[in-house]
C-alpha cells in the first residue's frame, strides 16, 4: 500500500460522500417525484481481488448508489437513484477505482 496514495484518496473519497450527501438530499427533497432509478452494470478493470472487493464497498457507501453484485468477469450490478446523474457516478466510480489501482 503506497501511503501518500491512500491519505490523498482519504480526503477525497470524504469529498465525494460528503458531495453525493447532498446531492441525494437535494434529489430526495426538491425532486422526489420525479425520481429516476435503476440498475447499472459496471466493468473494473482492477484485476485483483482485493481491489476488486474494496471498489464495491466504496461505492455501497456513497449516498445514491448501491453494490448488489458482481460477476466472474468484474461486472459489478449497481442500483443508482437518480439515474439522471448517471454521468456523474460513474466519472465518480472510475476516479475511485484509479486511486485504488494506484494505491493497493
Amino acid at each position: 500500500m503506497k501511503p501518500l496514495y491512500f491519505i490523498v484518496f482519504w480526503f477525497y473519497y470524504l469529498y465525494e460522500l460528503l458531495k453525493s450527501g447532498v446531492s441525494l438530499a437535494f434529489t430526495i427533497v426538491v425532486r422526489s417525484r420525479r425520481i429516476w432509478d435503476g440498475e447499472i452494470t459496471y466493468h473494473t478493470t482492477l484485476t485483483k481481488p482485493i481491489q476488486v472487493v474494496l471498489l464495491f464497498n466504496l461505492v455501497s457507501m456513497t449516498p445514491g448508489t448501491l453494490s448488489i453484485d458482481i460477476d466472474e468477469d468484474n461486472n459489478m450490478l449497481i442500483h443508482v437513484v437518480d439515474l439522471a446523474q448517471l454521468s456523474d457516478a460513474i466519472a465518480s466510480i472510475k476516479r475511485i477505482e484509479g486511486f485504488i489501482a494506484k494505491m493497493v
